[in-house]
């Protein structure tokens, strides 16, 4: 469907606890699908890519941008606690790391409201930090996919590619994240990655 089955099975693993029952609505879906996947990733996907097309000519910044920031160090922090959802220890628990990944793409999102980057770019003076801003967020993007790649592969594939990252995204190892360095990327915007949907029908 138009969904495509990436949306369906980022609900059923975020909604439905492995150890437990669930039930499955069309409501239900329709709200993960636009409050997660359209207007938090989605949203925060297309933010970012439009604000280095407009301000970087489409390429992200590096030099001093490339150094991590406090968004990078938060993010670890949520990232270690999607490790050990995953590693077996108390079995394997998808729809808490996908609760923390969530709440990093918030703070993605906090972060573009905070930094307004459309307020450093009317400041010469400003461009170091939103040049930073900037890059700070592709990084942030870049582990996006990298941690739902096993979850949602066909989408998480299409946003590496619209950031310009390097290589086939399932080849990349969670090892690398740290040091991820995103400098020089080119973007490319596509088509939004989880266009705004209405399901059910309105009575």
């Amino acid at each position: 469907g138009r969904f495509g089955p990436d949306a369906f099975r980022y609900f059923l693993l975020r909604e439905l606890p492995f150890d437990g029952d669930g039930s499955f609505s069309w409501e239900r879906f329709e709200e993960r699908y636009n409050a997660d996947l359209a207007n938090a990733l989605g949203n925060l996907a297309s933010r970012t890519i439009s604000m280095v097309e407009r301000y970087c000519g489409g390429v992200v910044p590096g030099d001093g941008a490339a150094t991590p920031n406090e968004l990078d160090a938060q993010d670890a922090a949520d990232l270690a606690h999607y490790h050990a959802a995953m590693d077996g220890s108390r079995g394997y628990l998808p729809h808490e790391a996908l609760r923390h990944v969530w709440a990093t793409v918030s703070r993605g999102n906090e972060y573009v409201d905070r930094q307004a980057p459309w307020k450093l770019a009317k400041d010469p003076a400003l461009r170091p930090e939103l040049d930073r801003t900037l890059a700070a967020l592709v990084r942030q993007l870049a582990r996006h996919a990298i941690h739902l790649q096993p979850f949602m592969p066909t989408k998480s594939a299409e946003l590496w590619r619209q950031l310009g990252a390097p290589g086939v995204l399932a080849h990349q190892r969670f090892a690398n994240v740290a040091a991820l360095d995103a400098s020089g990327w080119r973007v490319t915007k596509g088509d939004g990655l989880f266009p705004k949907e209405t399901v059910t029908a309105s009575t």
